[in-house]
């Protein structure tokens, strides 16, 4: 079939672009596959004149030639995890590694074969809402699943976010509230009271009984408690370098060693100390301050996980149940620590960059509130 000619006034310009009928702007036909990036449009107004319909046409399609150069590059979700998981989840601690990875095996599952930028808060909400459902069955009821779901969305945030710095994606679905944390009517955690830890306490082994003594005063995570080494105990501090920003910022704190923290460190040094005199003369003293009788710390260096540790935790909080007392986890501690101190000081004990982190661990502290002071003279009508 013989092409049409061009009309005079459409001479010159580039192949699918002409002059409107009255000549007052330029208009491009996009094929089917360059619509996305005209908006859509069967025809597209490029100009008033001709300039800048060049000028306008030749960015709309260097856009098409780079969006196309990174679908080559990241042509599904799959290809985005992996980079992930290699560039990203490496610089964090060995725990969360390990969580990151089951986690983004999930996402994989659900949304590795899609493209990047295929990938809506429609689409994010029906998985979310698949993925709650998945566990309520499975668990017969037992567990909510809503906790599990947001830390996958939160995985998944951070993937689109990194997807944008490589150039995967142009917008991220889960901005400006597109996507929003689900919420399941609160934790149910028991934190423990004063008079919980005067009657718990002698029911635990002397070592957990320093622990948590410990713990109360420097409201550290369960993962920095059990890497505490001798040489940390400095003259007047104690040097810890936060294992969860290990990598990335490497924030240290220096705590203060009080009086009162001093006694709680002696003391587990003295029980430390007996309890090697009772092994074998070739066992080395342990630097860690909360090791086992062969000297091993109650967390493992290249997993981080506290299989003995939750033991030993376990067969306590079993014997203060069976005494009459409310089981609490370990991590309680570390919310009542910094729930005891005002917000400015408990930001600065758990080493948070912004006092919304802190908040989450006070959050279930009653808000102390005072009354509007009025002049007690006034007449009553």
């Amino acid at each position: 079939m013989t092409p049409k000619k061009r009309l005079p006034q459409n001479k010159g310009l580039p192949e699918r672009c002409r002059w409107d009928k009255n000549g007052t702007a330029i208009y491009y036909r996009p094929r089917n596959n360059e619509r996305p990036y005209f908006d859509n449009k069967k025809e597209f107004r490029l100009g008033s004149s001709k300039a800048e319909a060049l000028r306008v046409l030749a960015e709309r399609l260097a856009q098409m030639e780079s969006v196309d150069a990174v679908a080559i590059e990241y042509p599904t979700m799959a290809v985005l995890f992996d980079k992930y998981i290699t560039a990203v989840t490496p610089k964090k601690s060995p725990g969360t590694q390990k969580t990151e990875l089951q986690m983004i095996g999930k996402l994989r599952a659900v949304y590795g074969k899609m493209k990047p930028d295929q990938v809506t808060s429609q689409d994010i909400y029906k998985v979310t809402t698949a993925t709650i459902e998945a566990i309520q069955k499975n668990s017969n009821g037992k567990r909510k699943g809503v906790a599990t779901a947001n830390h996958r969305n939160r995985i998944l945030s951070h993937v689109f976010t990194m997807g944008i710095k490589w150039g995967a994606i142009r917008e991220h679905p889960m901005v400006n509230k597109q996507v929003v944390k689900e919420y399941d009517g609160g934790t149910d955690r028991y934190e423990p009271t004063d008079d919980d830890f005067i009657k718990a306490l002698p029911l635990a082994p002397e070592w957990l009984q320093c622990y948590c003594e410990i713990k109360l005063r420097v409201g550290l995570r369960m993962t920095d408690m059990l890497l505490l080494q001798v040489p940390q105990i400095l003259d007047d501090r104690i040097r810890v370098r936060l294992s969860k920003s290990r990598t990335r910022s490497g924030k240290t704190l220096d705590i203060e060693l009080t009086d009162d923290l001093l006694h709680w460190i002696q003391k587990l040094l003295t029980i430390n100390k007996k309890r090697h005199l009772k092994q074998k003369n070739d066992i080395p003293r342990s630097v860690f301050l909360f090791h086992g009788r062969t000297g091993k710390p109650y967390i493992n260096l290249d997993t981080y996980e506290v299989d003995s540790f939750s033991s030993a935790w376990k067969r306590w909080q079993d014997k203060w149940v069976e005494a009459g007392g409310t089981r609490f986890q370990e991590r309680m501690m570390r919310n009542k620590a910094l729930g005891d101190l005002d917000l400015d000081k408990a930001q600065e004990l758990a080493g948070h960059d912004d006092s919304k982190t802190t908040n989450l661990y006070r959050k279930t502290r009653p808000i102390r509130v005072f009354p509007v002071v009025r002049d007690i003279n006034l007449k009553q009508r």
